[in-house]
């Protein structure tokens, strides 16, 4: 009984992740080039700050000697460079989102399936759902002021998916090798 209420539970747990991940990635995809521009720029500016900080703590600079690259001449990022950086910022970006995808369908779907001769048909639906929503993410961005659907991103969506999928079997293997050791030590001590 209270196993059957833990996975209860933990079905409407992974249930509502995927609905936030779903959401999220919608979400992304409303955004006009401005928006999304702007976001990615925020992040970059985010990732050059931390890098600025981590360089000067490991040279043992104090605080006053860290060179600031928003007032500096010496430090000042390019706009083509922060072009650049906002491209792989994007990919990174849907990389890690299908990736977490993946994961968030294929552990629902073995919290459905849970025969171990299951995992080829929860790789495969996987796969058929992640892509499937990557294909219609970039339909929808046809629909959006500035930007445009990319063979390439779907390419990436899929990549994550993949990821996803493996890190997910390694994660269920693991929950599954932690519980057997848990009912055996059990068994021993009963």
């Amino acid at each position: 009984m209270k196993s059957k209420k833990l996975l209860h539970m933990v079905r409407i747990l992974l249930i509502i992740l995927l609905m936030i991940w779903a959401t999220l990635v919608f979400q992304f995809s409303s955004q006009n080039g401005a928006q999304s521009s702007e976001l990615s720029g925020k992040v970059i500016e985010i990732i050059l700050t931390i890098k600025d900080k981590i360089i000067a703590i490991t040279e043992n600079y104090k605080e006053e000697h860290v060179i600031d690259m928003h007032s500096t001449s010496q430090n000042k990022v390019t706009n083509k460079r922060i072009f650049h950086l906002q491209k792989i910022t994007r990919k990174i970006a849907h990389f890690i989102l299908y990736t977490i995808g993946g994961m968030t369908i294929y552990l629902l779907l073995s919290v459905y399936f849970t025969q171990k001769k299951s995992i080829l048909l929860k790789m495969s639906m996987t796969l058929i759902l992640g892509i499937g929503y990557a294909i219609s993410d970039e339909y929808h961005q046809k629909f959006t002021l500035g930007r445009s659907p990319r063979w390439l991103d779907i390419q990436i969506d899929s990549l994550g998916i993949i990821t996803g999928i493996i890190a997910a079997i390694a994660v269920v293997g693991l929950v599954n090798k932690i519980i057997d050791y848990l009912y055996e030590r059990r068994k021993l001590h009963d």
